[in-house]
């Protein structure tokens, strides 16, 4: 149950991101791009490249990730073969611990407003929440805004 604190407005609404908060996928990523990179010699995705990724729109967490793997095949060839093993891997995905019950309980808030913003585009939103409509039920569509 919420409670109400007399110090503090109402919370009226919160605004959530998917990755790294909502669902655990970040090491997925990590997961996904370090099968490539091994496949033509690289070393992993260290943390500090790693870091310079998160929270980024595709085409812009792109640039950086090539600009220091200097993979030797084209850009096109490296996302068909990042989408395809995301594909398999994305689905597997799991809630971070506490959420289904943080959810549960500001869902039930009345006069409280959820919404999600995230950088998956649609394909990837959905290999990510297809089996996890007890958790995005939360979210009306109108208050998604995918990348």
């Amino acid at each position: 149950m919420i409670m109400a604190n007399p110090e503090f407005p109402r919370v009226r609404a919160c605004l959530f991101d998917m990755d790294g908060l909502i669902l655990d996928t970040e090491d997925l990523y990590t997961y996904c791009n370090n099968i490539i990179l091994r496949e033509y010699g690289k070393p992993n995705l260290p943390w500090k490249i790693k870091a310079q990724l998160q929270g980024r729109p595709g085409p812009e967490a792109a640039e950086i990730f090539h600009a220091w793997a200097q993979l030797p095949l084209p850009r096109s060839t490296f996302t068909q073969k990042q989408a395809a093993l995301q594909a398999q891997i994305f689905p597997l995905c799991q809630p971070l611990p506490g959420v289904p019950l943080l959810l549960k309980s500001l869902k039930r808030a009345p006069d409280l407003h959820l919404a999600l913003a995230t950088s998956s585009h649609s394909k990837n939103f959905k290999l990510k929440t297809s089996d996890k409509h007890h958790l995005f039920s939360a979210f009306p569509h109108a208050q998604r805004v995918l990348w």
